[in-house]
C-alpha cells in the first residue's frame, strides 16, 4: 500500500464517524438493539465518537458517528444482527447520471480486496428511477470494471445494497461479509430444519435479560442443555453467549478484514482483545445436547469437534460436550439440581405446518416436564414455537416468569416463550 492510499484511507474512515445499518430479524429489533447497546457500552477500546444508537424501521437500527474501529469490532460481536451494513455513499440521484456518480465515488479500492466476489442489492421507492434492474446492473458493471467480481447473493461473500429512497441514493455493504448468520462452527449441517444462528442468539440474548432481571446482573448458568438439538445451533449460540465468545471469532474468511482500510496490526489487536474477553471455564457442567435421531446426534459430535476446533485455533480452550441420543421426556434430570440450568429448545414441528397433532402433543408436555426441572434448582431458557403452541407449555408453568417475543420467520408468525424462576413446591 502506497502512502497515498494510507492518507486516503485516513481522510476517507479512519478520521470520519461512521454509520452502519443492522438489519434484524421481524420483531426482534428490540432484543438487537437491546445488544447493540450492551455491545457500545462495553467496547473494547474508548470510542473515538459518541456512538448514536437510532431504531429506524421494523427490521432494522441505524447506529450513527461511530468510530472505524468500533465499526469492526460490532460486527465481529454482535450475534443478534441479520446483517451489519458500511454506508460508503450517499448523494442526490434523480437521473441515471447522478445516480453512477454516487456508486463511482465509493472509494472500492480500499474497502475491498482486489478481485472480490460481490452481490448487488438494488430498492427503489418513490424516486424518478425507479427501475430496481437499472440500478443494479450499472452499479455492477462499475465494479466489474474495477476488477471485482459480480456473483449471486449466495455465492458472493460480499453485499453491496444500492437504496434510492425519494431521489436519495445510499450504498452500503457488508462488514463481516454476505452470510453474517453463518459462523463457521459446523462441520454438518443435518437438520430437518435448521434455525437462523441470529434467531438462536437473540433467543440466547432475551431469555438470558430476563433471567437477570429476575435474579440479579450476575446470573449465569452452570448447565445449558439443548433438547430436539437438531445441527446444535441453539446450544452452540447459547454457550457463545454465556461465554462471551464473539462470533467473528470462528471466522477468518471476512473480506473485510483483508480489505485495504482494515490493517492486519488493528484487525490483530481487536481478534486478540475478543478472545481474552472470552471466559471458557464459566459452565459447571458438560453442554448436554439430546436428540432422539441417532443419524443427527452423530453430525452433532461433528459439529462439537468442529465449534472447539475453532476456540483452540484462537487460542482458547475447548467447551465440554456431551451428546445424548433417546427421548427428551425420558432423559435422568435427577443431576441437574443445584446449579442454575439453561434450556434452549425448538421441538420438532415447532415452526412446522405439516403435524399439528404432534407438535400440541409435544408443547403439552414441555410444561410439566420444565415445571418438574424447576423443582431440582433454578430453572430457565427459552421455546420456540407457534404462540399457540406455546401458550400450551406455559399453562403447567405455575410461578415461572414468563412472556413471549412474536417475532417472524419465513412469512410465517412464531414466538419465543422466555421463561425463568422455580415452580411454588421447590
Amino acid at each position: 500500500m502506497t502512502d497515498a492510499d494510507e492518507r486516503r484511507i485516513k481522510k476517507a474512515l479512519h478520521s470520519q464517524p461512521q454509520r452502519v445499518k443492522i438489519a434484524c430479524g421481524r420483531g426482534l429489533r428490540e432484543v438487537v438493539k437491546a445488544e447493540v447497546a450492551r455491545l457500545l457500552a462495553d467496547a473494547v477500546e474508548p470510542h473515538k465518537f459518541p456512538p448514536a444508537l437510532d431504531p429506524e424501521g421494523e427490521a432494522q437500527i441505524v447506529v450513527g458517528n461511530l468510530g472505524f474501529r468500533t465499526v469492526l469490532e460490532l460486527a465481529l460481536r454482535c450475534g443478534t444482527a441479520k446483517e451489519v451494513m458500511l454506508l460508503v455513499g450517499e448523494g442526490r440521484a434523480d437521473t441515471a447520471k447522478a445516480a453512477q456518480k454516487v456508486v463511482r465515488d465509493v472509494p472500492w479500492d480500499l474497502l475491498l480486496p482486489p478481485g472480490e466476489a460481490v452481490a448487488v442489492r438494488a430498492t427503489s421507492l418513490r424516486s424518478r428511477l425507479f427501475h430496481e434492474r437499472s440500478l443494479k446492473e450499472s452499479a455492477g458493471k462499475h465494479l466489474q470494471g474495477l476488477g471485482f467480481a459480480l456473483a449471486t447473493q449466495d455465492a458472493a461473500r460480499v453485499l453491496i445494497d444500492v437504496r434510492l429512497v425519494d431521489n436519495t441514493m445510499t450504498v452500503a455493504m457488508s462488514v463481516p461479509g454476505a452470510k453474517l448468520m453463518h459462523r463457521g462452527y459446523k462441520a454438518a449441517m443435518k437438520a430437518a430444519a435448521p434455525m437462523r444462528e441470529d434467531f438462536a442468539a437473540a433467543a440466547a440474548e432475551a431469555a438470558w435479560d430476563l433471567a437477570r432481571e429476575v435474579h440479579g446482573e450476575g446470573w449465569q448458568p452452570g448447565r445449558i442443555v439443548a433438547p430436539f438439538a437438531g445441527s446444535g445451533t441453539l446450544g452452540f449460540e447459547a454457550v457463545r453467549a454465556f461465554l462471551g465468545v464473539a462470533p467473528g471469532l470462528f471466522r477468518d474468511d471476512w473480506p473485510f478484514l483483508a480489505a485495504p482500510c482494515a490493517p492486519q496490526k488493528t484487525v490483530g489487536h481487536l481478534l486478540a482483545a475478543l478472545a481474552g474477553r472470552a471466559d471458557l471455564n464459566a459452565l459447571s457442567s458438560p453442554v448436554l445436547f439430546i436428540d432422539d435421531d441417532a443419524e443427527l446426534a452423530q453430525g452433532l459430535r461433528a459439529n462439537c469437534a468442529a465449534f472447539n476446533a475453532r476456540l483452540v485455533a484462537r487460542g482458547l480452550p475447548a467447551v465440554a460436550f456431551d451428546v445424548a441420543t433417546g427421548d427428551v421426556f425420558a432423559t435422568d434430570t435427577s443431576g441437574w439440581g443445584g446449579q442454575a440450568v439453561f434450556l434452549a429448545m425448538n421441538p420438532p414441528y415447532g415452526i412446522r405446518l405439516d403435524d399439528r397433532g404432534s407438535a400440541q402433543k409435544t408443547y403439552r408436555r414441555l410444561g410439566p416436564w420444565l415445571a418438574g426441572i424447576g423443582k431440582k434448582g433454578p430453572t430457565s431458557g427459552y421455546l420456540f414455537g407457534r404462540e399457540d403452541d406455546l401458550a400450551l407449555t406455559q399453562k403447567a408453568l405455575g410461578a415461572f416468569e414468563a412472556r413471549t417475543i412474536p417475532f417472524v420467520n419465513g412469512g410465517l408468525k412464531l414466538g419465543i416463550l422466555l421463561f425463568t424462576g422455580r415452580s411454588p413446591s421447590s
